[in-house]
């Protein structure tokens, strides 16, 4: 089987990785479950390019990941064991996902990632189960998923950052302004956030695309305008129980287009919106 075939290999027992590491191992694997360090380490390291580990309970060891010469991309997600982050920050890694992970150390080091472009972070607490309450960016950085509620710091100095989307939290005054120094922020996407907050804040004229999950603005979508007059693309996705969307008030986004449901399910993010509302403001 060639390996150029875009599938991702699931492991979830010892039988079937030893299995998969008898293949000759395969570009992108994902080990769901429980494995050992010695387990994990049969995995041959030549092909290796993207390694995905989920809902593992035991500590490991990622230090084997520096013999993957191919390793572009790193998850890892509901993995309740002690791990170190030091050793990816030197893997010259480009995507990076944590998430659900209370065992991981050395979050701070993030910062000294230097090809890491694209990075998602999610409910990331330390061994201790203290919750990480600030994340260091590496300036390398072209998409960002933030979606614990920390303290981003180092956001100025991300030049080449295009796609931001922050959920948990709310965006102080000096969050706002280091988006506005980002000369490639073009697609921005922002939950639960009060329009009547973000008013007096400065306009963000970079950002072409706006995605808006249950904002908190069923009467402030008239400052949208002002905050992004260079928008071409508006996605708005609003609870069950909001209030009717006055679209009169978008007025000035002349030839924007707007996209937008009331939907219960929050799988509606993540496909196609075959009920939204599609429209362009002449």
């Amino acid at each position: 089987m060639p390996y150029r075939d875009g599938l991702r290999f699931i492991a979830k027992t010892p039988d079937q990785l030893a299995y998969l590491a008898g293949l000759g191992g395969r570009p992108s694997v994902e080990c769901s479950g429980s494995f050992t360090d010695e387990q994990l380490r049969t995995l041959p390291r030549e092909p290796l390019e993207a390694f995905r580990l989920h809902e593992n309970p035991l500590p490991v060891d990622l230090s084997w990941l520096a013999d993957c010469p191919e390793l572009a991309e790193v998850q890892l997600i509901n993995c309740s064991g002690e791990m170190d982050l030091r050793l990816l920050t030197r893997l010259g890694l480009e995507r990076l996902v944590l998430a659900e992970c209370p065992g991981l150390r050395s979050v701070g080091s993030l910062a000294e990632a230097g090809t890491l472009r694209r990075l998602r972070l999610g409910a990331v607490e330390n061994y201790a189960s203290t919750p990480v309450t600030e994340l260091a960016l590496p300036p390398s950085l072209e998409s960002l998923h933030v979606y614990a509620p920390v303290q981003v710091t180092g956001l100025d100095r991300c030049r080449a950052l295009a796609r931001v989307r922050f959920e948990g939290q709310y965006l102080e005054r000096e969050l706002w302004e280091q988006l506005g120094q980002l000369p490639r922020l073009e697609q921005l996407s922002l939950f639960r956030q009060s329009a009547a907050a973000l008013s007096a804040r400065p306009p963000l004229p970079s950002v072409r695309e706006l995605r808006l999950y249950q904002p908190l603005l069923s009467q402030g979508l008239d400052v949208l305008p002002q905050l992004f007059p260079g928008l071409e693309r508006l996605r708005l996705v609003l609870p069950p129980e909001g209030e009717p969307v006055d679209l009169d008030v978008l007025s000035g986004l002349h030839g924007c287009e707007v996209e937008y449901l009331t939907d219960e399910s929050w799988s509606a993010l993540s496909r196609p919106w075959p009920t939204a509302t599609r429209l362009v403001i002449p």
